[in-house]
């Protein structure tokens, strides 16, 4: 069974309870116990209450006056709930000990032991939250230093190919002006392209990049051709 707590624990160091004690036992004053309602503050309230503790039939009494400030307590407070739970017995002295040093209740210090406690998991929380930002923030920072250096290859690649492509048509034009050449001699009887006149080899030259440039697009035509028959 639950051991009674007794009026000088259950009054502590709170005003508002002494105050609202003393003027309930004013107004309510136990009728069937001989005892006057207190007129000054804190201590005359706990000494009232301690003679009606003692007093033979002073244990029910006294507990209807508790239950009276409980009540009182929900219809004053509706955003505070009563609770009953169980604390280690080293852990429930350290509070009433910590409470009564700083003289508020033990419901007021524990609460705000829950608060401070809160607020510091909300920090915690919070600098949780910047380290997944943080985290993400370089993730994405090396996404795109991947993406840039992937970019950088790719530009590379391609200058190289098209450089690639550029001495590959240069090779072709010089082929074709080359037969060109060797057929024009043929058909003048000439051992030497120095010997053909200037107009001539422009003749020639133009010629020769305007076969070059259809070889190259029958060259495309056909790669487009193989690509499309080798798909899937």
């Amino acid at each position: 069974m639950k051991k009674p707590i007794p009026p000088k624990e259950w009054l502590g160091s709170d005003k508002d309870k002494s105050d609202w004690a003393r003027h309930y036992l004013r107004n309510n004053p136990p009728s069937a116990l001989s005892v006057k309602a207190p007129h000054e503050e804190n201590e005359p309230t706990l000494m009232t209450l301690e003679r009606i503790w003692n007093n033979g039939l002073g244990a029910d009494a006294f507990a209807r006056i508790k239950r009276a400030w409980n009540a009182y307590s929900y219809r004053k407070n509706k955003n505070k709930r009563t609770f009953s739970f169980v604390l280690p017995v080293e852990e429930a002295l350290f509070l009433k000990r910590t409470s009564k040093y700083l003289k508020v209740s033990q419901s007021a210090h524990l609460t705000a032991l829950i608060c401070q406690d809160r607020t510091h998991i909300e920090k915690l929380r919070n600098e949780h939250q910047q380290r997944l930002e943080g985290a993400r923030k370089t993730r994405n920072s090396l996404v795109e230093d991947r993406k840039t250096k992937e970019l950088g290859r790719l530009r590379k690649e391609n200058t190289r190919h098209a450089g690639i492509l550029k001495q590959y048509e240069e090779l072709i034009r010089k082929l074709v002006e080359k037969d060109l050449v060797r057929q024009e001699l043929e058909r003048q009887g000439l051992q030497d392209p120095i010997q053909l006149d200037a107009n001539k080899r422009d003749d020639l030259d133009s010629q020769a990049k305007k076969l070059a440039a259809r070889h190259l697009e029958d060259a495309r035509i056909d790669a487009s051709r193989t690509s499309n028959y080798s798909a899937p």
